[in-house]
């Protein structure tokens, strides 16, 4: 038998576990399932929090409104109206960041379940695939000597660079115009 034939019937592909595989992936769905679950209870909490938000704003805008109305003054309206509009202001800032800090928390959250799990992941498939070392295949096949003859003369190779032409150099292309449709005159 030849070296290759002996190297070729005692090649060994390592094995793996399928059933782990298989738990690997299963843990994966499970995270990911996890991750939205969070994802949707939050935007449910976000949208159930921005509804309350936006009852609160309408009920102060009509409170306002009617506050502004009901002042006698044209400068106490406007002093009512300045206040109002500075309120406004404030709480409108005060729920986005409300809002964005939910959202980020949520984000922080599902984030951190699926970086875990990947972390992990990468953990499992390495020791899926790493060959013990009791059991890492020989090489039974004698090593065989390769001779190679260099050349006794080496020819030099001739290389042509051409320039390449500027940008001002190049020719000019002029955009087809565009198509304005005809006008066709109204029918009668």
């Amino acid at each position: 038998m030849s070296p290759f034939q002996t190297a070729w019937v005692d090649f060994k592909v390592p094995s793996f576990n399928v059933e782990a595989l298989l738990e690997t992936h299963r843990k994966n769905a499970a995270a990911l399932s996890a991750a939205h679950q969070i994802a949707f209870d939050s935007l449910k909490a976000l949208a159930q929090r921005q509804s309350e938000l936006i009852k609160a704003t309408v009920d102060d805008y009509s409170r306002v409104a009617n506050d502004v109305l009901t002042a006698v003054s044209l400068e106490e309206r406007a002093a009512k109206q300045a206040d109002a509009a500075r309120h406004a202001y404030v709480a409108t800032v005060s729920n986005v960041r409300e809002l964005s800090d939910m959202a980020l928390k949520a984000n922080v959250a599902a984030a951190d379940i699926l970086n875990a799990r990947v972390t992990e992941a990468f953990d499992e498939v390495k020791a899926l695939f790493a060959v013990p070392l009791a059991a890492a295949p020989v090489a039974l096949a004698a090593p065989v000597a390769v001779v190679v003859e260099s050349p006794a003369v080496v020819e030099p190779v001739a290389v042509v660079v051409e320039p390449v032409p500027a940008a001002e150099d190049a020719p000019v292309v002029a955009a087809p115009k565009p198509r304005t449709p005809r006008r066709t005159p109204p029918r009668r």
